[in-house]
């Protein structure tokens, strides 16, 4: 934290007078707590600077000293109530007002956000699974416009000690401490676990009480496939439907509630003492991720939306006639679009019908295009200009 501090306003953000927003992932609550404390103390800032933001907000750790039968004294975890901000509130804060400048959170994934002006993503805990590494960056890829990054965080001075403009966020800086970005990971397949399900089909069994991590694992897959297909307008519908989150927060709820790490760090905070959750407590506190992250699909209405929406988006393969093209023009070239044959040869025989579709609906870019992180109606390229990578490993 020290090196982060000396580096913050000469090697990352010169020119800045303010902490940029900053999000710090931490291990688990406990660790969250003493993050907390480092980044006050190190900053000299007051409680205001940083805060905690997780469903633990707004309880205080404490420990007692307890004697075994064989008289071996230990100390017990517990968290005890305290008047102060629930951790929806300290999102909104951090989203919307000067203070926090820096937020720390342990399963802020498993709850969604999207805080646009947030521009630096600080790892202070390892991950094993590749999906949920990427939704974890990916909350800091949304765009900000200058307007928006203004009202937040001030811009700072030039060299010479001038006011800047308030500029636009374009770009976003990860903060590796402890060497997640070295590290490998599981992809484990695709995250579509029912690939021959529909997504109607998915939802139908969520509605019903189903907390498989297969079926959850699915709905992210197809939720994910779907929001790279959405209009702005309608991702601004769903997120009215969705009490204020964008479909990728659903998505990252959903990943969140079954990854492993995650899992674990919920059931050691649900069984205070216990280093190492067993099979049961495990199951538990995956039952209850999940349980939060389909919460906003028993809203009917939402699972119509979407459903609406997976409609205008699907295409029709005809895999029986389907019909050549006859000429494609090279780049550059003034000639008229492609049109199709009606499946005839000169001689009035029709062409044998061949598998395959008709074209894309998307075109991929150029080869070499760095890959994007795709965020909510706009996205940050993850390569030149886009997100860097400050690697603070010892």
């Amino acid at each position: 934290m020290q090196t982060f501090r000396d580096r913050l306003f000469t090697d990352i953000f010169p020119g800045r007078t303010e902490v940029p927003k900053t999000l710090i992932f931490a291990k688990d609550d406990s660790h969250a707590d003493d993050v907390v404390r480092i980044v006050r103390e190190e900053f000299g800032r007051g409680n205001d600077f940083c805060q905690k933001i997780t469903y633990r907000t707004g309880t205080m750790r404490a420990t007692d000293k307890v004697t075994d039968p064989d008289g071996t004294e230990r100390e017990v975890a517990r968290y005890v109530k305290i008047k102060g901000s629930t951790g929806k509130e300290v999102l909104t804060a951090f989203r919307n007002s000067f203070n926090p400048r820096i937020a720390v959170t342990v399963d802020m994934i498993a709850t969604g956000t999207d805080v646009k002006p947030v521009e630096i993503v600080f790892f202070m805990r390892s991950v094993a699974s590749a999906n949920y590494f990427e939704q974890m960056k990916g909350r800091g890829v949304r765009i900000a416009s200058r307007d928006e990054l203004a009202k937040v965080t001030p811009a700072g001075n030039s060299p010479d000690g001038t006011p800047l403009p308030p500029p636009p966020k374009t770009r976003l800086v990860i903060v590796d401490a402890v060497g997640v970005c070295r590290e490998s990971k599981a992809e484990r397949g695709s995250l579509d676990r029912q690939p021959t399900q529909s997504l109607k089909q998915v939802f139908e069994f969520i509605k019903a009480g189903g907390t498989d991590p297969d079926a959850v694992s699915a709905l992210a897959g197809k939720l994910n496939r779907l929001a790279a297909e959405m209009t702005p307008k309608q991702h601004d519908d769903v997120r009215k439907h969705a009490g204020g989150k964008g479909v990728d927060d659903l998505v990252a709820g959903l990943v969140g509630a079954i990854d492993e790490a995650n899992v674990e760090a919920r059931a050691r905070e649900m069984n205070p003492g216990v280093e190492s959750p067993d099979e049961k407590q495990l199951e538990a506190a995956e039952q209850a991720l999940i349980k939060e992250a389909v919460k906003p699909f028993y809203d009917f209405h939402l699972r119509d939306l979407l459903l609406q929406i997976r409609q205008e988006h699907d295409q029709t393969i005809d895999r029986v006639a389907l019909l050549p093209v006859r000429g494609v023009a090279e780049a550059g070239q003034a000639e008229p679009r492609p049109v199709l044959d009606q499946g005839r040869e000169p001689g009035g025989q029709r062409q044998p019908a061949r598998p395959g579709r008709v074209g894309p609906r998307h075109r991929r870019g150029p080869p070499g295009r760095p890959r994007t992180v795709r965020g909510d109606r706009g996205v940050l390229d993850e390569g030149p200009g886009g997100a860097e990578v400050i690697d603070l490993c010892l």
